[in-house]
């Protein structure tokens, strides 16, 4: 699904010209559209959001409404309920720039996703249908801008441009958006064996650069339970996902101190039997930190006790960032396209991306990602799906991505490059090291520096 169209910003004069003159580039009007939104010291709006679909003959639609509250800096507040009476779609979202916090209408817990909000919108999608993450990373996100556009049509008030897939209506007095309509055909296939039409409009009412009451930003008083999404201890330990076999042991973790391998059978922990990959990760999320946990392991014929002491559980990004300046890890996963295996190629430097057609972030990295590859000849750029096949060959017959696409169905090299979140970005050299790891949109600064010093 394209997102382009809530990613970004631009700018014309809102005064009628008093001569006719060429309309302005698309492009460029959404470029500049950008800039105004990521100048922004505050954002307020009330919107709403009206969904419709046709199979078959019949359409189905529902509407819901939201409103946002957005001080620079990652302080937000997010509404979202369905028009007319309250549902499990229904949620607020505070933010204060390091915890997000969110409370759905079925919930009698508030959630504490310990992160940035892109990843709780992200979990919050299905409620959401995207409205909210589009709410944010309008402000948040660099531009991406379409392949192509044209200017639909304009008044004294709105700038109309078209995408292939998707119309903006751009408000010429304060350059924001104040519509923007989706158009989605999803064919017949073995899952949805009837064609179906989606439309989505999101109608915002934009207030720039108001002031907004501290009151309507600050998360709620935690008389709830808060439940955190990220657990504070952790073990260094990756299953394999489905038995008790430890398939990675994380450089530097606890589990690797303690003398954990990768292949190890875990048998028990704390006295307590296990034999699947889901009770591994119950076992470690329930610990804190400098907790001993008493872990025996089958390795071979012999059963071994291992003591590991549990420590506080890293970021993403520190966990991921660990990697570099280690071996990249070795790979040969299907291509989709077929043929050959897609695999590490000795003395070139690399780029890995493991995204997703669902991942909106993923959709700003690709563009650039095409940019360099074509930029540098001798780079190697691999993206690296989990998805059905299916699906991403759909996707990217939609999007123009050039660059070879792997297959990764059993997440083995997922886990092995210990990714946390999608999008995330290395950069191997020439001699196989990681010398760059992102998770998220990266700086494209600091990725394309990367790149350039490996190449030299």
């Amino acid at each position: 699904m394209r997102i382009w169209i809530a990613l970004v910003a631009g700018c014309a004069s809102a005064a009628a010209p008093a001569t006719p003159v060429a309309p302005p580039d698309p492009l460029g009007l959404v470029r500049e559209m950008a800039s105004h939104y990521h100048a922004l010291s505050s954002y307020a709006d009330r919107g709403k959001v009206t969904i419709s679909i046709t199979s078959a003959g019949q359409t189905q639609t529902e509407a819901h409404v939201f409103t946002t509250s957005y001080v620079r800096n990652g302080r937000l507040h997010l509404a979202f309920d369905q028009v007319g009476t309250p549902s499990a779609d229904s949620f607020d979202l505070w933010s204060d720039g390091t915890h997000t916090y969110v409370k759905a209408h079925a919930l009698d817990r508030i959630v504490d996703f310990e992160t940035q909000p892109a990843t709780a919108l992200a979990a919050l999608a299905e409620l959401s249908h995207g409205v909210t993450r589009r709410a944010v990373w309008n402000l948040e996100q660099p531009a991406l801008v379409p392949e192509a556009a044209v200017i639909a049509g304009s008044d004294a008030r709105t700038w109309q441009v078209v995408g292939k897939d998707d119309e903006l209506f751009i408000d010429r007095r304060t350059m924001l958006l104040s519509r923007v309509v989706e158009h989605h055909h999803f064919a017949p296939n073995a899952s949805h064996p009837v064609a179906a039409d989606l439309t989505v409009t999101i109608d915002y009412a934009a207030l720039p650069n108001v002031a907004i009451r501290e009151a309507a930003l600050r998360p709620p008083e935690l008389t709830l339970p808060v439940e955190s999404m990220v657990p504070a201890a952790w073990l260094g330990i990756m299953p394999d996902g489905a038995t008790s076999r430890v398939a990675e042991v994380i450089p530097g973790g606890p589990a690797d101190k303690a003398g954990v391998r990768a292949g190890d059978e875990i048998t028990s922990i704390d006295g307590h039997a296990i034999s699947t990959s889901a009770q591994v990760v119950a076992s470690s999320h329930a610990m804190k930190p400098n907790h001993t946990a008493a872990i025996v392991v089958r390795r071979g014929n012999a059963t071994l006790p291992i003591a590991v002491v549990a420590a506080a559980r890293p970021s993403a990004d520190q966990l991921q960032a660990g990697l570099v300046g280690q071996p990249a890890p070795a790979f040969a996963l299907p291509a989709l396209a077929g043929g050959a295996p897609i695999e590490l190629v000795a003395d070139r430097v690399t780029v890995l991306d493991f995204w997703a057609t669902w991942c909106g972030p993923c959709a700003i990295v690709s563009p650039h990602l095409e940019e360099l590859a074509k930029r540098h000849p001798a780079l190697h750029v691999i993206g690296i799906s989990d998805e059905d096949p299916r699906d991403v060959g759909a996707f990217l017959v939609k999007h123009a991505i050039t660059y070879p696409i792997a297959t990764d169905a059993g997440d083995k090299t997922t886990r092995a490059y210990l990714v946390q979140g999608l999008p995330s970005v290395y950069v191997i050299d020439k001699a196989g090291v990681i010398r760059y790891a992102a998770v998220g949109v990266p700086d494209f600064a600091e990725l394309d520096a990367a790149v350039a010093k490996a190449l030299r």
